[in-house]
């Protein structure tokens, strides 16, 4: 395993902050409300995450999040997820992005 400096995790903190940037802008470009386009950017980086998790990733409501949710798996970039011993709904993005934009595209 690596072993990344302060510098490096700042360096790759910015990377993914301008990859999510970028995906909020684009699908904004396509119609999709830019908060929702960034809440899949942020899901592309993480494992499944709850709604709680990414409201507070986000800084926006509960009902906000889930409705982002709806959006995006209406497009199929992102699917509901067992996780066994919680009660919590999880949710996982799409990852491989040629996947992504087949499904994004194909739909809008």
């Amino acid at each position: 395993m690596m072993d990344y400096n302060n510098n490096d995790s700042q360096y790759i903190e910015e990377a993914k902050d301008l990859v999510i940037n970028s995906i909020g802008e684009t699908m904004d470009l396509y119609g999709i409300n830019r908060s929702v386009g960034n809440l899949y950017g942020i899901m592309v980086f993480e494992g499944s995450m709850t709604l709680d998790e990414m409201r507070q990733q986000l800084q926006m409501s509960k009902p906000s999040m889930s409705t982002g949710v709806k959006k995006l798996q209406e497009y199929d970039i992102v699917k509901q997820q067992f996780t066994r011993g919680s009660r919590k709904q999880h949710f996982i993005a799409e990852k491989d992005f040629f996947t992504f934009f087949r499904n994004f595209f194909t739909k809008k």
